[in-house]
């Protein structure tokens, strides 16, 4: 999963990751993009700081 990217709901290799030539994001730039930092702990898998926050602001924009 080293080179996957998260498109349209999950995980998809990255090559396999295409957007159509007439979608308006290719035509006007529009797109929303938001990090989100994650961590691995030893007891609980991964963590991410505020994702509730960050799935709001994705949500809203």
């Amino acid at each position: 999963m080293e080179h996957d990217i998260w498109f349209n709901g999950k995980f998809a290799p990255f090559e396999d990751v295409k957007i159509h030539l007439l979608s308006h994001v290719t035509h006007y730039g529009s797109r929303v993009l938001e990090g989100i930092r994650s961590f691995g702990t030893e007891t609980q898998g991964t963590a991410i700081f505020r994702l509730s926050e960050h799935l709001r602001r994705i949500i809203v924009a």
